[in-house]
């Protein structure tokens, strides 16, 4: 069984590492879609870090993700409270998605 999936290259679900702050680099499971917003194609989804990586991302505000392949993307996280509402990071991706 694959620990990726590609959903008709429309979404994600699967492995990834944030890379925030140069060099430091955290395991997540990335649930990720593209959406078309007007005429904006976009990208967002949630991010579930490993439990040991947790506590380097309650304060995350933007990052780098990297998908097992290579590709990457920046994101924003613009409410660092979803953790305690939701127990998922919630981003929202800038410039072209990485799948």
């Amino acid at each position: 069984m694959s620990w990726s999936t590609l959903v008709g290259m429309s979404a994600y679900k699967g492995r990834a590492m944030i890379v925030a702050g140069g060099e430091a680099e955290t395991a997540v499971t990335a649930n990720l879609s593209r959406h078309i917003n007007g005429l904006r194609t976009g990208w967002s989804g949630t991010l579930t870090p490993t439990p040991d990586g947790l506590q380097q991302l309650l304060n995350l505000t933007e990052g780098t993700l990297r998908l097992p392949d290579g590709r990457e993307a920046q994101f924003l996280r613009p409410d660092t409270s979803d953790w305690v509402a939701h127990r998922q990071l919630i981003i929202i991706g800038q410039d072209d998605a990485p799948f």
